[in-house]
C-alpha cells in the first residue's frame, strides 16, 4: 500500500514539470512580443512625426526627427539642413503637401525599422507627380528617429546634388474663327533697339539719332525719351520698335542692332481690328484691377483679346530639376 502512493506522488510530479515550462515559455513569448509591439509603435510615431513636419513644412522640428550619426554622414547641422529644406520648396514654391499611405514594418536584417510614404504637392509650376519615399528608423537615446538621406527631400537625390528650377512662360494662345481661319497669333519677329555706348557722344550722337529716325520712321522724341530712362547703360539694349521682319540697317547708321522677340500677329490688321482688339503691357490699373498679373505682362486690352484674356495666356509652367554633384548630369 506505501509503495503504490509513492508511484501516485512521483507520477504527479513528472507530469507538473513540462506545464511549469510551458507556462514560463509563454509568459516570455507574450512579453517579446508586447515588447515587439510596443517598439512598433514607437517608430510608427516617429515616422509619423517627421511626415507631419514635412507636410506642416516645419523643417526645424524636421530636422529634430533625425539621428546625429545621419546629419554627420551628409554633412549637415540641424539649422543646415532646416535652411536646405526651406530653401528647395520655397524655391519651387511649394504649398498643400499631402502624405498618404505611411507604412512602418521592422527590417529583414539589423533591428531598426524601414518606412515609407506618399506625397502629393502643388508648386508655383503646377501639381507635381505623386513621389514615393522610402527610408530607415534607428534607436538613438532610446528614441526612434529618421536616418536622413537626401532622398528624403526628393527620391532621386542623392548626396551633394541640387536643386535647379527651370521656368517656361506660357505662349499666348491663337485666335481663329468658326471656319479656323487665324484672326491673332503669336508668332516670332524682332525687336530694333540701340546699344547706347556705340551712338558716340556730342554731336555725332545727335547725328546717329537722326540716321535712325529717318531710316527706321521713328520720333527722335521717342528715341530721346528711351535713352533717358533711369536703367539705361551704355552696354544696355534699348528696344525702339517691334517688326516681324528685320529691316536692313544702312551702313552709316550705328549704334542699331536687333533682339529675337515674340509678338503678336493680325493677319487682317485694321479690317478685323475692332473684333480681334489688340494687347499690351500691364499697368498699375490692369493690377489693381487683378491681383494675379505682373508689372508688364502682356494682356488682352480690348475686342477678344481682352474677353478672353485669362484662356489666351495660359498658365505658366517649368521643370524642376536635379542636378547630380559629379556628373553634372540633369535629372527631372
Amino acid at each position: 500500500m506505501y509503495t503504490d502512493q509513492r508511484k501516485s506522488f512521483w507520477k504527479q510530479k513528472k507530469v507538473m514539470i513540462p506545464i511549469l515550462s510551458i507556462i514560463v515559455v509563454a509568459a516570455a513569448f507574450f512579453f517579446l512580443k508586447d515588447s515587439l509591439l510596443s517598439k512598433e509603435k514607437e517608430a510608427l510615431k516617429a515616422a509619423q512625426s517627421f511626415t507631419k513636419q514635412m507636410e506642416k513644412k516645419d523643417f526645424t522640428k524636421l530636422a529634430d526627427e533625425v539621428t546625429s550619426a545621419s546629419l554627420k554622414a551628409n554633412d549637415f547641422s540641424k539649422k543646415q539642413l532646416a535652411e536646405k529644406y526651406d530653401n528647395i520648396f520655397n524655391g519651387i514654391g511649394a504649398y498643400d503637401l499631402n502624405i498618404s499611405k505611411l507604412n512602418v514594418e521592422k527590417q529583414d536584417k539589423g533591428n531598426g525599422y524601414q518606412f515609407s510614404y506618399d506625397v502629393t504637392m502643388k508648386t508655383s509650376f503646377g501639381k507635381l507627380h505623386k513621389l514615393s519615399y522610402k527610408g530607415v528608423l534607428s534607436e538613438q537615446d532610446d528614441k526612434w528617429k529618421v536616418d536622413w538621406k537626401p532622398n528624403l527631400i526628393f527620391p532621386q537625390m542623392e548626396k551633394g546634388d541640387t536643386i535647379k528650377v527651370k521656368s517656361d512662360p506660357a505662349v499666348r494662345g491663337n485666335i481663329v474663327d468658326r471656319k479656323g481661319r487665324t484672326l491673332a497669333e503669336t508668332t516670332g519677329g524682332s525687336a530694333l533697339g540701340i546699344i547706347p555706348g556705340k551712338l558716340g557722344t556730342g554731336e555725332e550722337k545727335e547725328r546717329n539719332i537722326k540716321k535712325i529716325s529717318k531710316a527706321f520712321d521713328i520720333d527722335e522724341e521717342l528715341i530721346d525719351n528711351q535713352l533717358k530712362q533711369a536703367w539705361v547703360t551704355d552696354d544696355t539694349f534699348v528696344p525702339l520698335k517691334s517688326m516681324l521682319e528685320q529691316k536692313p540697317i544702312p551702313k552709316d547708321v550705328k549704334g542699331v542692332t536687333y533682339q529675337s522677340k515674340e509678338m503678336r500677329y493680325y493677319p487682317y490688321n485694321e479690317a478685323a481690328a475692332h473684333l480681334t482688339g489688340y494687347v499690351g503691357k500691364a499697368n498699375a490699373d490692369d493690377i489693381k484691377r487683378n491681383p494675379a498679373l505682373k508689372a508688364d505682362q502682356i494682356i488682352g486690352k480690348t475686342g477678344l483679346e481682352f474677353t478672353f484674356d485669362q484662356n489666351l495666356r495660359g498658365q505658366d509652367g517649368g521643370s524642376i530639376l536635379i542636378v547630380h554633384d559629379e556628373t553634372g548630369i540633369e535629372e527631372t
